[in-house]
C-alpha cells in the first residue's frame, strides 16, 4: 500500500476549521463594538459642527434655526431629517434640529444610542449647553455600553437614560 504524505488528514482540516471558528467568535463581537463606537464618534463630530454653525447663525440673525441647511456647514442631504419620525435610518445616523435650540443625531438601530445637543446657551433654560447620549425606546445593552463609555448618568433627566457627555 502506497502512502501519500503530501495531503492533510480530515482531522487536521477539522482542527484548522475549529480554530478559525473560535477566532471569529472572539473577533466579530469586538469588531461590531468598534464599528458602533466609530459611528457614535462620527455623530458627535457632526453635532459639534452643527452647534458651531448654530452659534454663527445666532450671531448673524439673533436666533437659532431648525433648518440645518441654513447653517454654514455641509451635511450630506441623505443625512438630514425634518423631524425625528422620518424614514427608517438603519445603521446610519441622520441629523435634525428642533425647538430652535436642540439638535440631535438619530438612528433606527437599537445597538446605537441617540445624541442630543442643546445649543441654547443664550437663555436661562435648564438644558442649555447640555450634550447627551440618550437611550430611548428599545435601545439595548450595546447602546448603553456606548453611553457609559462616553459619559456619566445625568441624575436630573431621563431616569438613568441620559448620559452627559464628557
Amino acid at each position: 500500500m502506497h502512502s501519500n504524505k503530501n495531503a492533510f488528514t480530515l482531522i487536521e482540516l477539522l482542527v484548522v476549521v475549529l480554530i478559525i471558528g473560535i477566532l471569529a467568535a472572539i473577533a466579530l463581537p469586538q469588531y461590531y463594538k468598534a464599528v458602533r463606537r466609530s459611528r457614535a464618534s462620527e455623530a458627535i463630530t457632526m453635532l459639534n459642527a452643527i452647534l458651531k454653525g448654530q452659534e454663527e447663525y445666532f450671531l448673524i440673525h439673533g436666533e437659532y434655526t431648525d433648518n440645518i441647511e441654513d447653517l454654514s456647514i455641509t451635511v450630506p442631504p441623505q443625512k438630514l431629517e425634518k423631524n425625528m419620525f422620518g424614514k427608517d435610518r438603519g445603521s446610519n445616523y441622520s441629523y435634525y434640529c428642533f425647538d430652535k435650540r436642540t439638535c440631535a443625531a438619530i438612528i433606527g438601530n437599537f445597538d446605537h444610542p441617540t445624541f442630543e445637543f442643546h445649543t441654547d446657551v443664550h437663555s436661562a433654560s435648564t438644558v442649555k449647553g447640555k450634550r447627551w447620549c440618550q437611550l430611548s425606546g428599545e435601545k439595548n445593552q450595546n447602546a448603553r455600553d456606548i453611553c457609559e463609555l462616553m459619559g456619566t448618568v445625568d441624575p436630573a433627566f431621563g431616569g438613568g437614560n441620559y448620559y452627559l457627555l464628557k
